[in-house]
């Protein structure tokens, strides 16, 4: 259920495959997955928003970072430890202290990973995060990115489904900055 995720949009996914293949990848309660683009879509309320001034290869490696991450488990805590996830995945130490059983077990038990759908998408365009204004805000004493914070002017709006309206927007509490970049 989301009715505890405060604003307009409730979910976030990427997109890392275009045309007839076209698939995203997005965490769900039972994890992080890649599928076809057509299951985060049928909901209400649906944007597709590409990220302005990035370069090619920006967009190649933050598919590549959401990929990488298909099969971890969902972040039901809501923790967005994204530097710390970064760190993670990137194998910083890992391959050394896997040799070490020991060594090995206490660094997986000393991280618990996992990701929200917002989160996945943070952590993959965590490179261009100040470009695309990906902050934390405070939400219920967790420090959070909430899926109206990608709704904003380093963001545009490439489709919406017919059911995104000014007044609806306005009154599931989009900001001003979302509502203009929306229309």
């Amino acid at each position: 259920s989301n009715i505890f995720i405060p604003g307009f949009m409730k979910h976030a996914w990427i997109f890392t495959e275009e045309g007839l293949d076209c698939k995203v990848v997005e965490a769900i309660s039972s994890g992080v997955t890649h599928r076809n683009f057509t299951y985060p879509m049928y909901s209400d309320y649906s944007l597709i928003l590409r990220p302005l001034g990035v370069q090619e290869s920006d967009r190649k490696g933050a598919c590549v970072k959401a990929k990488s991450i298909v099969g971890e488990r969902y972040d039901h805590n809501f923790q967005f430890d994204i530097e710390k996830e970064l760190e993670f995945y990137k194998g910083n130490d890992i391959e050394g202290a896997m040799k070490d059983l020991d060594a090995g077990n206490k660094l997986l038990n000393s991280f618990k990973y996992g990701f929200s759908c917002t989160e996945v998408v943070a952590y993959s365009w965590w490179h261009q995060r100040e470009k695309l204004r990906l902050y934390r805000t405070n939400f219920r004493g967790k420090n959070i990115i909430k899926p109206d914070s990608f709704i904003n002017n380093a963001w545009e709006v490439v489709w919406k489904s017919e059911s995104v309206t000014k007044d609806v927007a306005h009154k599931l509490g989009l900001c001003e900055e979302g509502i203009e970049t929306i229309f």
